[in-house]
């Protein structure tokens, strides 16, 4: 078992946890297809609007949003849907982080990704639930809002009434507040609580309420710094990449000549206006620090034979799917961070190691063990421990 000093010191372990081939990969996958069902009902929702897809794809190619084109109620239902789809396969793919940090924290080194997304299948409804139930009571304090609304437009008594019971709305409005403020709490922590308790979504309503009104300021305190400390780790992570591929640039220029030259300029050009804003969101926030893990140059477009252009474009999705490895390392570390935020609040307020825990999954992998060993047990007269003891 990974011990743990239960102060803020064990936030900065996440990112040394997060690099790791398992929690990277678990991440890379539930991005890669939750970010593929979005671009596909989004550019879905555009078509429905009236664009050609040619059109949309030059605008926004892989970083479309509605908005920027307008449509209809059909075309937001669309959208919709794939933003639906990539925010649940964002939260499975966070639990499935959680649960394999959680078992790696217990010593357990053996738990595979597999395993990993096997438990956070099995409990996607109460991650979803949790959010989703205090969603839904926020809500309904907005509904009763808009009809004590509604029931103020009536002549002398409305008015009346209103101006009479608003104290009590103002304390409404307060709870409502609180509501909004545990339902932002349990998107970011319901995959680390169910993750480390194995349990079900009033768990996660539970702690996520238990959070805010015990421990509201050391977990934005601690959340903070996972999060500031994750972008720092990503971009170090992105920086050293660029590193080595500058390094197998000038070994392939030589090797290669101008048909690598060529072929990665064009793959460097087709990339780029794929994902031409977030240059510029880039140099506004980094500067020209940007250059040394994004792109450094335009790169501009080139008259090359068919094969080279082909090649250029698998060239430029290699260099995609680098980016997005970056990516989920940078998500690995939030999600990382969060188990950890939820292990030490949980002994900070109860006293509770999570860690000492033995949950339903470890009890059946016991029982599945102790099956085998019993079905490997020869069936002659050869008495077990307990019956040689009752003799």
């Amino acid at each position: 078992m990974n011990s743990l000093r239960f102060d803020v010191r064990d936030i900065f372990k996440a990112n040394r946890l997060a690099f790791s081939l398992q929690r990277i990969w678990i991440q890379f996958l539930g991005f890669l297809f939750g970010y593929s069902c979005y671009l596909l009902f989004t550019y879905l929702a555009i078509i429905i609007t009236g664009y050609e897809f040619g059109d949309a794809w030059q605008i926004a190619g892989l970083l479309p949003c509605l908005a920027t084109f307008g449509g209809s109620a059909i075309s937001w239902a669309v959208f919709i849907i794939g933003v639906l789809i990539f925010i649940i396969s964002h939260i499975i793919a966070s639990t499935a982080v959680s649960r394999a940090t959680y078992m790696l924290l217990k010593g357990n080194h053996f738990y595979t990704w597999r395993e990993s997304y096997g438990f956070a299948l099995r409990k996607a409804s109460s991650v979803i639930f949790t959010p989703l139930s205090i969603g839904i009571i926020a809500l309904l304090f907005v509904a009763g809002g808009l009809i004590v609304g509604i029931l103020g437009r009536i002549p002398v008594i409305g008015e009346l009434g209103f101006s009479f019971f608003y104290l009590i709305w103002i304390f409404a409005g307060l709870i409502l507040f609180y509501f909004v403020l545990v339902f932002v709490i349990s998107l970011i922590v319901t995959p680390a609580v169910i993750s480390s308790t194995d349990d079900d979504a009033f768990e996660g309503v539970f702690q996520s309420f238990s959070i805010v009104w015990n421990q509201p300021v050391r977990f934005v305190f601690y959340e903070v710094i996972t999060v500031f400390y994750a972008i720092f780790g990503a971009i170090i992570f992105a920086a050293v990449l660029k590193q080595g591929f500058l390094l197998t640039d000038s070994i392939f220029r030589f090797a290669m000549g101008e048909k690598y030259i060529s072929l990665m300029k064009q793959g460097m050009h087709i990339l780029s206006s794929w994902i031409t804003i977030t240059i510029g969101w880039m140099e506004i926030v980094f500067g020209d620090l940007a250059g040394y893990f994004y792109f450094s140059r335009e790169f501009i477009k080139l008259d090359i034979s068919l094969i080279l252009n082909i090649s250029s474009y698998i060239f430029a999705i290699m260099i995609l799917l680098v980016g997005i490895v970056v990516i989920s390392y940078g998500l690995a570390a939030i999600n990382t961070g969060n188990t950890l935020i939820v292990l030490l609040l949980r002994k900070l307020k109860d006293g509770y190691n999570l860690l000492e825990r033995k949950d339903d999954e470890e009890e059946d992998e016991g029982d599945d063990i102790d099956e085998q060993i019993e079905e490997k047990l020869p069936d002659s007269g050869a008495a077990s421990p307990d019956k040689k003891e009752n003799s």
